[in-house]
């Protein structure tokens, strides 16, 4: 294990201190810690759990070099975690980033509420580290008082940060019966999804499974979804899962760590897997992941029908909230109750670099965006 302690002036502060863990070993060491203070986190989402995190580097960490920097109490306790490596995306050296992507959907500062001088240690820690002058953590939720305190904790040492927003998300509070959420909607829409189900599932031509937590044949079934992702847009694209062997092994990887949590459902057409949805389940929240049907069925709405099913599974299984994940889509918007916004945060060291940046992003940006607004106003060329 790969540890250096910045203790004392720069790194410790009210009894906390700041390690740096830079070698996999030492990540596997923390595997329970880490995730005890996931639990003890005011954001517990999965996406922050250490089995997530793991099966992330292994398949998009590639040979960068890292540091996964901790805050420990006097007591030994760990109070604090965020694992950082170098912006790959990054034009100039001197960036970091947490472990996140595209694939990471949402991220959070792990951090224990009841050790907020954790914070101070990690931001003082950080601002005495050579080399860096900007870090980026994508994916946050807005609202999250983990980064509120993470702000004021880098402010205190004379250190900037600029959120940008980056989408909404819908989210749906699960209440009542699946029979009087479907009433909900109007006669037209009812009619229609209660429509696409018959000519899919009536008549023993198409099949739904929806299986939770361990089975013996889960790799089995991973392979049908990834089947079925190979006939998407997206795969066109070069963005589904199938398309990249690295995406596959991540979810294989999420899959095999958080089995307990994981939801999958398939929807078979005359035996051949044709749409797929892959979810987790933690803390009464079905988070939806990926999900994708055969473009040659598009006419029969295969999705459709079975994220209709996954959510009458949902009000069946006691889930209380469906999160829906990424942009609003009218397929989400239907049968949701609000929408959660999310930003990335950019933080900045004290060094001539990081002032420089924060001064541009933070204030001749956003100055001159306004000016260009009120100019195309004036010339009636842009919204009153």
């Amino acid at each position: 294990m790969e540890a250096g302690g910045l203790g004392g002036a720069p790194g410790a502060a009210d009894g906390y201190r700041l390690e740096a863990v830079a070698d996999l070993r030492g990540v596997d060491a923390l595997a329970g810690a880490w995730d005890d203070l996931w639990g003890r986190s005011g954001s517990p989402v999965p996406f922050t759990r250490f089995g997530w995190n793991r099966a992330w580097w292994e398949s998009f960490g590639g040979e960068s070099p890292f540091t996964v920097w901790t805050v420990r109490a006097t007591d030994g306790t760990l109070a604090a975690l965020l694992p950082t490596l170098p912006d790959p995306e990054a034009k100039r050296p001197g960036v970091l980033r947490v472990w996140a992507n595209t694939h990471s959907f949402r991220s959070a500062l792990l951090w224990d509420p009841a050790h907020p001088g954790a914070l101070l240690a990690l931001a003082r820690g950080l601002r005495h580290l050579p080399g860096w002058w900007m870090l980026r953590i994508p994916y946050l939720v807005a609202d999250d008082p983990a980064v509120a305190a993470l702000r004021a904790a880098f402010a205190g040492e004379g250190m900037g940060a600029v959120t940008w927003p980056i989408m909404a998300s819908p989210v749906y509070a699960l209440q009542g019966t699946w029979e009087e959420a479907l009433g909900s909607l109007s006669r037209r829409r009812r009619e229609s999804l209660r429509r696409k189900q018959r000519q899919l599932l009536e008549g023993g031509k198409g099949r739904v499974e929806i299986v939770r937590g361990t089975v013996p044949d889960l790799g089995a079934r991973l392979a049908q979804c990834w089947a079925v992702s190979a006939h998407t847009w997206k795969h066109r694209q070069g963005s589904s899962i199938a398309a990249d062997p690295r995406r596959v092994a991540f979810y294989e990887g999420v899959g095999a760590a958080d089995k307990e949590w994981l939801v999958l459902a398939l929807l078979h057409l005359d035996g051949e897997p044709v749409a797929f949805e892959y979810n987790l389940l933690c803390r009464g929240v079905l988070y939806s992941l990926k999900l994708g049907f055969d473009e040659r069925f598009a006419k029969a709405s295969p999705g459709i029908v079975l994220r209709m099913k996954v959510l009458e599974w949902a009000f069946a299984n006691g889930v209380a909230t469906f999160d829906y994940m990424g942009n609003e889509a009218d397929y989400k918007d239907m049968l949701s109750t609000y929408v959660l916004a999310h930003e990335n945060l950019e933080l900045f060291n004290a060094n001539p670099r990081g002032r420089a940046a924060h001064f541009a992003k933070g204030r001749a940006y956003p100055a001159a965006r306004a000016v260009y607004r009120a100019g195309r106003r004036l010339l009636g060329k842009g919204r009153p």
